[in-house]
């Protein structure tokens, strides 16, 4: 099997648990951390999903600063084409792994945000 060691998914232990034992691949020692991305969804080490919420939300807030000049107040476009812009772009980026985000603590979600109700 060839993999490059460097890009495969950092390994993490449990909670208060001593680390584990290193884990080598090819002679090389793989990382160890507290999260990992496996599929686009970003895992924490307490599987809380409190980092795939956090990072979601920023790629949602970026792509809709990019987007503000045809989907804002004072654009020219009509209410139905920036509704069809929302579902074709925010909506897929935030609801890609949406299970977590629906069953997380709410404390973890930004109150009051059109976007992440």
């Amino acid at each position: 099997m060839l993999q490059n060691p460097c890009r495969l998914p950092s390994l993490f232990g449990r909670g208060n648990a001593p680390p584990p034992s290193p884990v080598y691949m090819n002679d090389t020692k793989l990382p160890v951390g507290n999260s990992t991305k496996y599929l686009g969804m970003h895992l924490d080490h307490k599987l809380n999903w409190k980092e795939h919420i956090v990072k979601k939300r920023k790629q949602v807030a970026l792509k809709v600063k990019e987007l503000y000049w045809l989907i804002g107040r004072k654009s020219p476009l009509l209410l139905e084409n920036k509704l069809l812009l929302y579902k074709s772009i925010i909506k897929p980026i935030w609801t890609y792994g949406g299970a977590p985000a629906r069953q997380v603590k709410p404390s973890f979600r930004k109150p009051n945000h059109p976007y992440f109700e």
